[in-house]
């Protein structure tokens, strides 16, 4: 692999990469709020990277016809212009969840920390993680499968309830509340004073009451929805992503799906398909870089 452009394009900042030699050069992370792809990509390639032939890029959205439009904004990554216009052999484009599961081959193993040991012998997998929106994605009998469980609607007023808030027109999908934004969302609701979702993780590390009550309220959503999805898909393995999840490592160990189960009142027969199932933090910022190469091994053979 050479001359290839890595790409990571996320809801606040992008991210990217270049092999050259068969060498990753340095990771590079800014902020991004370009509104024509194509020109920010020509002043980069010309700049830095001109001999590129090879772009792969990871956008946040659903991949349709082999485009993506960004989720959060009116910016839309076509693939196949991509190619024709900078004359590449190929672009690779994938959903960004969708390239994080494409990046467990390729991360050292000092990117992987396991927070519980799987106990069975399930092969698929489940990877998710809350940033700007919520990213899921599955791996089913090898084949990687990105969705947009973030915008379901079915499970937010039972997410609310967790926080003894009703029905809200700003609580509307999932990722309303199961995502950076929605931390930040829900203490302004419940609490009248607006503050990141970076300061208050940081205050309920500190063992602030109120700031803790929203990041006890997010866990249990998450272990819900996780749990959901284990029972629905024989899931053997969880992995977790993101700086959200990063950033609430020392919480991760409080996430007891089984009893999420005993409180949902499940049967008891389908507990070991929650007791025994491994959970691993993926503790890379960059992983949908190394998804990206990971991509491109898969699509050459």
């Amino acid at each position: 692999m050479n001359n290839a452009l890595l790409m990571d394009i996320g809801g606040t900042n992008i991210r990217y990469a270049y092999i050259e030699n068969s060498n990753i050069k340095e990771i590079i992370k800014e902020p991004f709020q370009e509104d024509n792809f194509e020109a920010y990509l020509t002043n980069l390639i010309n700049k830095k990277f001109k001999k590129t032939k090879i772009i792969a890029i990871a956008a946040a959205g659903p991949k349709i016809n082999n485009k993506i439009e960004l989720t959060n904004r009116n910016l839309v990554i076509d693939a196949q212009s991509i190619s024709k216009n900078f004359n590449l052999e190929a672009c690779y484009l994938m959903n960004d969840w969708e390239a994080i599961g494409f990046s467990l081959k390729e991360l050292p193993s000092s990117e992987l920390v396991a927070l519980k040991k799987e106990e069975n012998n399930l092969k698929n997998s489940l990877l998710i993680g809350p940033g700007t929106g919520l990213g899921l994605t599955m791996i089913i009998n090898g084949e990687i499968i990105p969705t947009e469980i973030g915008n379901i609607v079915s499970a937010t007023e039972d997410a609310l309830e967790k926080f003894s808030l009703n029905k809200d027109k700003d609580f509307i999908v999932l990722e309303d509340i199961l995502s950076g934004p929605g931390i930040k969302k829900i203490y302004e609701k419940k609490f009248g004073k607006e503050l990141s979702s970076e300061k208050i993780i940081e205050q309920a590390k500190l063992g602030d009451e109120k700031a803790r009550f929203v990041i006890d309220g997010f866990l249990k959503t998450l272990a819900q929805i996780i749990c959901d999805i284990c029972l629905s898909f024989s899931i053997g393995k969880i992995f977790f992503a993101g700086a959200i999840l990063n950033s609430l490592e020392d919480f991760l160990a409080e996430i007891d799906l089984l009893n999420n189960a005993k409180e949902k009142e499940i049967n008891s027969k389908y507990f070991p398909l929650i007791r025994e199932t491994g959970i691993t933090l993926i503790t890379t910022e960059e992983p949908a870089i190394y998804g990206c190469i990971g991509y491109i091994k898969e699509k050459a053979g």
